[in-house]
């Protein structure tokens, strides 16, 4: 997955997993919600995603991505006020 997402500003990956059809991962980061999805919003429409959904709701905020056969899903959670716990899905269609 280091391959297609970005490391967010000192962020830290607290676990990860990769099968033959998907990979997770769970980072802790220091912005709050919304600010971690817009980030990578920018960083991977550069790489040629496209999002196909995006939503915020007070500390938590998601959105989807597709680029060819594979999905990305970002869900960002900063109802923790020390951190924002975030989790990636990668697989395909």
């Amino acid at each position: 997955m280091k391959e297609v997402v970005p490391l967010y500003p000192k962020a830290k990956v607290v676990t990860a997993l990769e099968t033959a059809d998907a990979s997770q991962a769970v980072l802790e980061a220091s912005g709050k919600a919304k600010e971690v999805v817009s980030f990578y919003k920018t960083a991977l429409e550069g790489k040629g995603w496209k999002m196909e959904v995006e939503m915020h709701q007070q500390d938590n905020s998601m959105a989807n991505f597709k680029r060819g056969k594979q999905v990305l899903s970002i869900v960002a959670d900063s109802s923790d006020k020390a951190k924002t716990n975030v989790v990636f899905t990668l697989g395909k269609e």
